[in-house]
């Protein structure tokens, strides 16, 4: 019979060897992961689900500048954003490129932007 129930922490080792086949296993111990549940099946767990706050980078940026002002404003933006978002203790952040390819490059190659399934960019900022 299937239920789900809250997660607790001994739920994280029986997690991970589900998870490793397909993501790195989120630490649901951290307060950014404010509602974790545990799905089971005859009280074996076979899954789990979480909302966990992040930050999504909006850069609103002038196409019509050359690369070189528009990398300037970027880093000049990414720097505050970044300390911001450290600040209050975020482990990501997540950026969705519409248009400018070059400024997506720039995030990927000097702020550790990695891409994930269509093209959603998430920068850890030292979390899991």
């Amino acid at each position: 019979m299937i239920s789900i129930r809250a997660f607790q922490p001994d739920d994280t080792e029986k997690l991970r060897s589900i998870a490793e086949r397909s993501f790195p296993m989120p630490d649901f111990t951290n307060p950014l992961y404010f509602y974790t549940l545990v799905i089971e099946n005859d009280g074996k767990v076979i899954g789990a689900g979480s909302v966990k706050l992040t930050a999504e980078a909006i850069l609103i940026l002038d196409e019509n500048q050359s690369l070189r002002v528009r990398v300037e404003i970027l880093k000049e933006l990414m720097l505050s954003l970044m300390f911001q978002c450290q600040k209050l203790g975020l482990i990501d952040v997540h950026a969705f490129l519409t248009g400018d390819t070059e400024i997506g490059r720039v995030l990927k190659k000097h702020y550790g932007f990695d891409t994930h399934t269509g093209e959603v960019l998430v920068l850890n900022l030292g979390g899991t």
